[in-house]
């Protein structure tokens, strides 16, 4: 019903889809959308705007040589997400960047961290908060790290910020269908592309889906062509739950589609060995 009246409207497979949802389709995952025999996200790669007036979101300012390696958060909260923890260490010996785990994840080391970061992942607890969006957060060592934290940040260098955690995505929608959320606040303080959830996701499952784009990011596909990658290696798993989208259909990409501009032999390895993935 929402994509077969476009359907012949649409560029030729595999191009990219760029959704701009309105009012409560703000919540559907549109690239998990099924025809009986296909996802869309197995025909496109797609990404989402917040509006149409803005076809781009600061694409071009960013330095291919920026000051700082990727920041990357691990805070499992009580111990409660052990593979948040285990993702985060992968992902700083992947990206050769700086890795702040539990008791060192505090949202100060956060604020003084981030103005000049790439690449900056936040693998812990989402919490929205629909009733108060910029109370909207993601928990770490000090407490609760809101969009009223997040507005008064300068990620005028950042290409890319995956909030990988529960319902990081989810916003309240205000009038002229402004998203109110953690979202919001990224967008505006300088980010040009954020990875986020729309549900309560799995642990497991996400630190899989998380290690799969990062690699494919890396081997120089473009955000949104590395973010399908790993959702359709998941879809193409024989004999795994892993398949339903429940698992991979979560997280969706908002902002520029490129590919990684800044160059990981400025800064040296992290010094963890990259532990494998699943099969």
């Amino acid at each position: 019903l929402l994509i077969a009246p476009v359907q012949a409207l649409l560029l030729p497979q595999p191009g990219c889809l760029t959704i701009v949802p309105y009012g409560p389709l703000h919540t559907l995952p549109f690239h998990a959308l099924y025809d009986g025999s296909h996802y869309l996200i197995e025909q496109f790669e797609v990404n989402y705007l917040p509006a149409s007036s803005i076809p781009m979101i600061s694409v071009g300012d960013k330095s291919a040589f920026p000051s700082k390696p990727p920041l990357i958060f691990g805070y499992s909260g009580q111990r409660h997400l052990q593979r948040a923890l285990e993702e985060a260490k992968i992902l700083a010996a992947l990206l050769k960047g700086h890795s702040y785990l539990e008791d060192e994840a505090t949202i100060a080391r956060l604020i003084e961290e981030a103005p000049g970061s790439p690449i900056i992942h936040l693998a812990t607890h989402g919490d929205s908060r629909l009733d108060a969006p910029n109370f909207s957060s993601v928990l770490l060592a000090e407490g609760r790290f809101n969009a009223i934290d997040a507005f008064s940040l300068n990620l005028q260098d950042c290409e890319l910020v995956t909030l990988s955690g529960c319902e990081t995505g989810l916003a309240l929608i205000g009038g002229g269908d402004e998203q109110l959320g953690l979202g919001r606040a990224f967008l505006a303080a300088g980010a040009n592309t954020l990875v986020m959830s729309l549900w309560p996701v799995d642990d497991d499952a996400t630190s899989e889906l998380m290690q799969l784009f990062y690699q494919n990011l890396l081997h120089g596909d473009g955000k949104a062509q590395a973010l399908r990658g790993a959702q359709c290696a998941f879809i193409h798993r024989s004999h795994s739950i892993y398949t339903h989208p429940y698992y991979w259909a979560a997280f969706r990409l908002v902002g520029d589609v490129g590919p990684l501009k800044f160059h990981m032999s400025e800064f040296p390895s992290a010094g963890h060995e990259i532990q494998s993935l699943k099969k």
